[in-house]
């Protein structure tokens, strides 16, 4: 099914904008803060990946999967230049509704986590989720994505030949 089809079953995309969006007020302000300087921890540390956190509610009828694909490529969360194998972007989306939560990566990431990878980054939110605990849910699924990435960081060098691990910045929290 092509974009144009999708978008007249799931109706407007909606406005997303990077970092955090909702809608509804599931998340009260104090959380979405919290989670905005995570993503921005997040950012700060793989500088090469945008991560995206979206809490919404989507029609029942289309699969999850497809929902997350309609999404990451229609919704312009992706920089113009961030095209193909130069796409590092994540997305987490949780739909309250079906109490589901997926994760999504442009192609840049594909050869770096596996399903096996996404699937663990779901599952431990999942307990927060069941919970209908969103902040804590996003929490658990990023700190999972970040231990994965940082574990990639230091084999990555050793398979493709360079001496040193990768560089990773560690946040010092205050």
């Amino acid at each position: 099914m092509d974009g144009a089809k999708l978008s007249r079953l799931m109706g407007p995309v909606p406005v997303i904008f990077g970092g955090i969006s909702q809608n509804g007020k599931a998340l009260n302000p104090r959380e979405v803060k919290g989670l905005v300087k995570m993503v921005e921890r997040y950012q700060r540390r793989f500088v090469q990946s945008r991560l995206h956190l979206l809490l919404r509610r989507f029609p029942q009828e289309m699969d999850f999967k497809v929902v997350l694909f309609w999404l990451f490529n229609q919704a312009g969360l992706s920089a113009q230049e961030s095209k193909g194998g130069q796409n590092r972007d994540v997305v987490i989306v949780i739909d309250p509704s079906r109490g589901k939560a997926g994760v999504i990566i442009g192609y840049g990431l594909e050869p770096l986590l596996s399903q096996e990878d996404l699937d663990a980054i779901v599952q431990s939110g999942k307990s927060s989720l069941d919970l209908y605990d969103y902040r804590a849910a996003f929490e658990a699924m990023v700190g999972e994505l970040t231990i994965r990435l940082r574990e990639v960081c230091q084999l990555l060098p050793e398979a493709v030949g360079l001496p040193a691990p990768l560089a990773v910045e560690e946040e010092i929290e205050y």
